[in-house]
């Protein structure tokens, strides 16, 4: 997901699920600690092309890089410690 300011790629640890309306998450928290409003699923080329957020992949214990990581085959650990 991305955050209002849209320039990096986070991984959501909480929040409300999106609705008919709005493609996203309300009210959510990435694993970096980010609160927002409103977290939003990047379109193909956000996903494809912005930098993975670095604190995101560190607490992830996943590779920088750019993209999604399901795009490159990274498997994301299921629960956060």
């Amino acid at each position: 997901m991305v955050t209002s300011v849209g320039d990096r790629l986070h991984r959501v640890a909480s929040g409300d699920l999106e609705d008919e309306l709005f493609v996203g998450v309300r009210n959510g928290t990435t694993v970096c600690g980010l609160t927002e409003k409103k977290l939003h699923m990047p379109g193909v080329a956000e996903r494809l092309g912005l930098p993975r957020c670095s604190a995101c992949c560190k607490r992830l214990g996943i590779p920088l890089g750019t993209g999604a990581p399901f795009n490159q085959d990274i498997v994301e650990p299921q629960e956060l410690s």
